[in-house]
């Protein structure tokens, strides 16, 4: 009888993409024992990424699947990141387990960086007041929500005819992930609009 031995390849062990990339790895796992055996999997990861294991072309997760001596599986090891992970290499094991043997696998994810750009009003609002003819300032909170530096950000408005607009500063050269710049949006209605609401567009 053949010793208790599992074993664990594939043919692409690191995969390339952004935060919000479905990461698949395809994980052959071998019984290379002469007896059957239910194979455990589990995986070393990073916090905050899920790591979750299905059967090639199956859909139901597991977290252990039989397999006969001498035979072979192909196992999806699916990992999902957070949306705020930062740019960079990610290292994760996966391990495989029966009551007689183990094998584990080193897997990598790069991250390639996304910068994701929002914009608000000051304290969160979305409206203010300014008068016929009269250049007017709202504060505007322009934020890098992704991954990588935003660079080479500009400004542009939508707004009534005969209103306009300048911002200060015009451009940003470059927002961090995770930063905050403060913009101002100069607002001149047309000299003869009358009082009502009106809509502009902030991008």
């Amino acid at each position: 009888e053949l010793p208790a031995k599992l074993k664990l390849t594939t043919d692409f062990p690191d995969l390339r993409g952004s935060a919000t990339t479905a990461f698949k790895f395809k994980v052959t796992a071998a019984n290379d024992s002469g007896r059957d055996a239910s194979i455990n999997f589990a995986a070393d990861a990073p916090s905050g990424m899920r790591v979750t294991f299905t059967q090639a072309y199956g859909t139901q997760e597991i977290t252990s699947i039989p397999i006969k001596a001498g035979k072979s599986k192909d196992i999806d090891a699916s990992v999902k990141l957070p949306r705020d992970t930062r740019a960079g290499a990610y290292k994760i094991v996966m391990h495989a387990r029966s009551a007689a043997a183990a094998a584990e696998i080193p897997l990598s994810i790069t991250v390639v960086g996304r910068p994701r750009l929002s914009v608000t009003g000051e304290g969160g609002r979305l409206s203010g007041e300014a008068f016929a003819g009269t250049q007017s300032p709202l504060t505007l909170l322009v934020r890098n929500r992704g991954s990588a530096v935003a660079r080479d950000i500009r400004f542009d408005a939508t707004v009534p005819d005969g209103w306009k607009t300048r911002f200060d500063p015009k451009t940003v050269p470059a927002l961090p992930p995770g930063r905050v710049q403060t913009v101002k949006l100069l607002l001149t209605p047309a000299a003869k609009a009358i009082a009502g609401d009106y809509q502009t567009t902030i991008r």
